[in-house]
């Protein structure tokens, strides 16, 4: 009868180690993530760049305009070659031109006081930066207006005074007299001719103007008077 105690042969033991191919194919994947890292952080870094110079040569334009007195939005809009996002607050006109680089956004705010008939005087420029996840949100702003630069559709139309300084013409001659060298009836001299068919507006600037001359004129001739007694 034979010994059951006898040892019975052992299975064999898988080996821990993990092969060759396993550790270069592992290596290679860490390779390529690192790759892809750098490649993604250096065009990042790029676009970053780029926006940076952009906010600076405009920077840089808008200071020349402020340096040679502009005061026109348009006139800032058109030089820095970008239509701005535009808002109105406390009487106060500002200019949002907006550059966005891959880690950062660079904002240049341009303000202008007034506003009134279209009349602007240009207060202040200011550039900043801000990280993608705290810049101020500025699409709820509206576009400026091509025209004008501002939230006005048109420009305002400019006053037209060739009437006033054809009346005014007209007034200086009637004062004058006629060829005799008489002055006339002072009061009529000062009145608008009928052919320069003036509106109610222009009327009333007339009015104004000839009571202030005619007052004036009043007042020469009789210092004149009082010199000759």
């Amino acid at each position: 009868m034979e010994d059951q105690n006898t040892t019975q042969p052992s299975a064999p033991q898988p080996d821990a180690t993990p092969p060759k191919n396993f550790m270069g194919t592992f290596t290679m994947v860490i390779r390529v993530v690192l790759i892809l890292f750098l490649i993604a952080t250096a065009t990042l870094a790029g676009i970053d760049y780029t926006a940076r110079n952009k906010l600076n040569t405009a920077y840089g334009l808008a200071n020349d305009l402020m340096d040679k007195d502009v005061d026109n939005p348009l006139e800032f809009m058109e030089t820095l070659k970008q239509t701005p996002r535009v808002r109105t607050v406390d009487g106060t006109l500002e200019q949002y031109y907006r550059w966005k680089g891959g880690l950062n956004i660079y904002d240049l705010k341009i303000i202008f006081y007034g506003g009134t008939a279209g009349s602007y005087t240009l207060n202040e420029i200011v550039p900043s930066s801000h990280s993608r996840f705290s810049a101020p949100i500025l699409n709820k702003l509206e576009l400026a207006q091509a025209k004008t630069g501002t939230l006005d559709v048109e420009p305002p139309e400019k006053p037209d005074f060739s009437k006033e300084d054809e009346a005014g013409r007209a007034m200086a001659a009637g004062s004058g007299g006629g060829p005799g060298g008489g002055r006339g009836n002072s009061a009529d001299a000062f009145k608008a001719p009928t052919e320069l068919k003036l509106n109610a507006e222009q009327q009333q600037k007339w009015e104004g103007v000839a009571e202030f001359s005619k007052a004036a004129f009043d007042a020469a001739m009789e210092q004149r008077n009082f010199q000759e007694l």
